[in-house]
């Protein structure tokens, strides 16, 4: 009873804040999006909103109710026809990557730089999401249809082949 207390009010309206340049951003943020439909006689608005945020380069943060906690999202178009949602991190989920080992700032030596760049260079093509597949999602029903049938999974990794028996 005592979290109820501190439960946000439920609603179905997410309530935008500010607008923002999207390139202003930073993807650290990014956690999940979801795509928006109007309510019932909003279409209008949402079309008007579509073509503002388009025109403008802007997009929408604001926060909203999910599962009884406070969530922060960026609205912005997609494909010209509909709205997305990215929800955001908070700003203090983001952990301090100070806390991190990286190596000092030496500077990598102008030939090693040269050969990076031109590595990057051929490998560059355009962004292609159809190129990336879920292959853990495909082998696991493979091995889980084997399963059903009642024969034995060879696993890859002979570590997880011993435990598995």
């Amino acid at each position: 009873m005592i979290y109820e207390a501190a439960s946000p009010e439920k609603t179905k309206i997410l309530s935008i804040e500010h607008f923002v340049k999207e390139a202003e951003v930073d993807s650290v943020y990014f956690e999940t999006p979801h795509f928006l439909e109007p309510q019932k006689y909003g279409e209008n608005t949402y079309r008007l909103l579509i073509k503002a945020l388009q025109q403008t380069k802007m997009v929408g943060i604001g926060t909203f109710v999910l599962r009884d906690s406070e969530a922060i999202g960026m609205i912005r178009p997609y494909n010209d026809e509909v709205l997305v949602l990215n929800r955001f991190r908070f700003d203090q989920e983001i952990r301090d990557y100070k806390q991190l080992k990286i190596p000092g700032k030496k500077a990598p030596k102008p030939a090693e730089l040269k050969m990076a760049k031109n590595l990057i260079e051929q490998l560059s093509e355009p962004f292609d999401p159809t190129f990336y597949k879920n292959t853990y999602s495909a082998e696991l029903l493979k091995i889980i249809k084997k399963k059903a049938k009642g024969k034995t999974v060879k696993l890859k990794n002979q570590n997880l082949q011993k435990k598995a028996k």
